[in-house]
């Protein structure tokens, strides 16, 4: 039988609320350095592009005429990193977190281009999430669709795909033990 001796990592699963310490965990290399990184979802919304913007927006006045449907899953997250000062600081694959709805091809990853409007330290692209070392951060993390399937050629896309609702897995590590926090989202 095909892949009946395939390696399989146990899945825990938290609810929002709730802390996921990645204890090393990570999404694809160890070279991530999660030793003492948790993560909480506070809090999850669905917003538009605009509503982003005018709620976290470092100059609101970036909203774009139109990008008024609910396509934006914001998520209000605590990262903190109780590692020794001495530790390298490591991180998270930004890249490689992603929100799925399971039993669907429905997928959301983080906006770096939103993000960045929002917060002064994050480029459009980046590749990790860090915090210093005995440090807590909170931040507002927009999520939008990745595998399009409407207005494929407008450069606005993902802001034009509306969310589903349903109870989403925000996926923070795949190795030794994948780490999955679930979101329920009423859109």
């Amino acid at each position: 039988m095909v892949n009946e001796e395939a390696i399989r990592f146990p899945t825990e699963y938290y609810q929002l609320g709730e802390t996921a310490s990645l204890d090393g965990c990570f999404i694809d290399t160890v070279e991530e350095l999660t030793d003492g990184y948790a993560v909480t979802v506070d809090s999850v919304q669905v917003l538009s592009y605009n509503e982003y913007i005018r709620m976290y927006g470092i100059d609101t006045s970036g909203v774009v005429e139109g990008l008024d449907g609910k396509s934006v899953i914001c998520l209000g997250i605590t990262i903190s990193n109780s590692a020794p000062e001495s530790k390298p600081q490591g991180g998270i694959n930004a890249l490689g977190v992603g929100l799925m709805l399971p039993g669907s091809a429905t997928l959301f990853m983080i906006d770096s281009h939103l993000w960045s409007q929002a917060e002064e330290n994050v480029r459009e692209g980046q590749a990790g999430i860090s915090v210093l070392p005995q440090s807590t951060y909170s931040t507002h993390i927009p999520f939008t669709a990745a595998l399009l399937t409407e207005h494929v050629n407008d450069e606005y896309a993902p802001y034009l795909q509306n969310v589903p609702s349903g109870t989403y897995e925000l996926r923070l590590s795949e190795v030794p033990i994948k780490k999955v926090i679930q979101i329920p989202i009423s859109a």
